[in-house]
């Protein structure tokens, strides 16, 4: 009885001890990992911490999309829940045309903060920090140890597109997609491995946030997301209805971002599926880019490549190998855009995709196969030595090669720094204010070969109703907004003069770089504008002419049809 008992107490703590080592192994991951990804975000995004809050992002997009976040902070404070941005043109959704969540996290974000430059050091950095973070979760469920963890969320977070994206470009529904791209695909995995009502109602729920982020993210990434499980779930039985149950939760994922996203699919409120401009649309790479010495993805691309050939000795289940692979192949090569037949073939490739965008579905997959790999080599290596001292200390130095490549590879130093746009906010505050109301006072504009979100967000900050043609994709005027680009690059100055009345346009901030600035100048004074302020960045016009009815277009030829928007 006695021996019995004892065997019963021995197993006990046998049982006891092993759950013990699994808490505090798993412990142990996310004490080293949440805290190496924290540093490394903070790091990487010093520059912009640590710049003053009265200063403001500089990132192209920025300012244009904290436009509306300020705007509906404002009105949520006031208790005002209005879909509706007055200020643009003759009004704008802030739901409709652009995904919206993006749009409420900063919000809500800026309520707390008050600030928008904190506002964006806020929300750009846990962004970063919990892209990190769910690819860590997701390395670790693909059977990645806690170094794979770590140099996979590196990687991921802090790669050179997604830095350049984020604070360059300015995409703020890119920085907002980042954490949700591992955690959809982490949670199809669970899907696919337990087809439970939880899992499909969190791919659902997950599916919906990743859509209302940005939409073409949200295309591409799920892409990426698709074909892995098309090749991962081979080895499962009932494939078909696995991938049904996906497909399933997908669409109704979808289909719950139909407020904002029907009207514009299905062309109810819009001349046309909202899409990027011409030039966006051909924004693509070449071999060049992945094959030269002197670009940033070229020691990336080759440590992937070796990942993707010899990585599969380094996995225990080697369909996990072939599913990054084939989604890294697939995403990287249709960055080419229509140089690749296959781009040719998906929906609405030709109208509302930047190949080059295709990058973000590419990065999860390189970033794993660089980790799996960098460490395989490193175990390999150790293994020639008895010492565990000795193993543990080399056992860190795949981590050592993934913080070099980020060092060589991505955009630490052209991370623009925040300005506080003194020079435009000198030309803005030239503009007469006699008006009792921003409608009253006319639109203010700009004509600037380089000009960003800044030109959305200090006129509507001055109290101006604005008519810059910032974001084209997210306004139901985007075939006039075109036409207007081309007149501005072609010089056809008068056409433009025509757009300024009809917007009710009484001041015009115009770039000194402009080509036809000084030909241009007689045409103005003919028209009765007259120049208020300049300095050496650009000059200031304005008109006391409140519409067309002014102005005299001599034109040979009529166009009617859907050209002539």
């Amino acid at each position: 009885m006695d021996a019995s008992k004892n065997l019963s107490v021995q197993f006990n703590k046998r049982e006891l001890k092993s759950n013990k080592s699994l808490l505090n192994s798993d412990v142990l991951y996310w004490h080293y990992v949440v805290p190496i990804i924290a540093i490394a975000c903070t790091v990487v995004m010093w520059p912009i911490l640590s710049a003053s809050n009265d200063l403001f992002p500089t990132g192209v997009d920025t300012l244009g999309h904290l436009t509306k976040v300020e705007y509906l902070a404002e009105r949520w404070r006031h208790l005002q829940f209005s879909d509706w941005f007055p200020e643009w043109y003759m009004g704008s959704t802030l739901v409709q045309y652009y995904p919206p969540l993006s749009k409420w996290v900063g919000a809500f974000i800026q309520l707390l903060t008050g600030n928008i430059m904190m506002t964006f050091k806020v929300f750009t950095w846990v962004s970063l920090f919990l892209g990190g973070l769910f690819t860590a979760q997701l390395a670790k469920k693909l059977g990645g140890d806690v170094v794979v963890g770590i140099n996979a969320a590196l990687l991921y977070s802090l790669s050179h597109y997604t830095l350049s994206s984020v604070f360059i470009d300015g995409t703020l529904g890119r920085a907002l997609s980042l954490p949700l791209y591992p955690l959809l695909l982490a949670q199809m995995i669970n899907l696919c491995e337990k087809p439970c009502t939880r899992n499909w109602l969190y791919s659902c729920i997950y599916m919906a946030l990743l859509a209302m982020t940005h939409a073409m993210h949200a295309y591409i990434q799920f892409a990426g997301v698709v074909l892995f499980c098309m090749i991962w779930r081979l080895k499962l039985p009932l494939y078909w209805k696995r991938l049904i149950l996906i497909a399933e939760a997908a669409l109704t994922g979808i289909a719950l971002t139909g407020f904002w996203a029907v009207p514009g699919v299905f062309q109810w409120e819009t001349p046309g599926v909202p899409w990027p401009l011409p030039r966006g649309a051909e924004s693509m790479l070449t071999v060049d880019f992945f094959l030269n010495p002197g670009s940033p993805y070229f020691y990336y691309f080759f440590l992937t490549l070796l990942g993707a050939l010899l990585g599969f000795l380094f996995y225990k289940d080697r369909f996990i190998w072939l599913g990054l692979v084939v989604v890294w192949v697939v995403t990287t090569s249709l960055t080419l855009g229509p140089k690749n037949p296959i781009y040719l073939l998906l929906p609405l490739g030709e109208k509302s995709l930047v190949p080059l965008r295709f990058l973000h579905a590419a990065d999860l997959p390189a970033a794993i196969l660089v980790s799996f790999f960098a460490q395989g080599v490193a175990r390999v290596f150790t293994g020639w030595f008895k010492d565990p001292d000795i193993k543990k200390s080399l056992g860190i130095v795949p981590a050592i090669v993934i913080v070099i490549i980020i060092i060589v590879s991505s955009p630490l130093v052209p991370l623009n720094p925040p300005s506080d746009y003194a020079r435009l906010r000198f030309l803005i505050d030239a503009v007469p204010t006699t008006g009792k109301n921003p409608f009253e006072k006319g639109r203010l504009t700009a004509e600037l070969p380089h000009s960003g979100g800044e030109m959305a967000f200090f006129p509507v900050k001055y109290g101006f109703n604005t008519s810059i043609g910032w974001n084209i994709e997210g306004t139901v005027h985007s075939y006039t907004l075109v036409n207007h680009n081309i007149a501005y690059h072609e010089g056809y100055y008068q056409y433009m003069l025509r757009n300024w009345y009809l917007w009710n346009t009484r001041a015009v901030v115009l770039d000194r770089g402009y080509d036809f600035l000084q030909s241009m100048s007689d045409y103005l004074y003919l028209n009765d504008w007259s120049y208020l302020a300049q300095n050496e960045d650009a000059v200031v016009v304005t008109t006391d002419h409140p519409s067309t009815y002014f102005m005299k277009l001599h034109s040979d030829v009529l166009v009617i049809g859907r050209s002539s928007y």
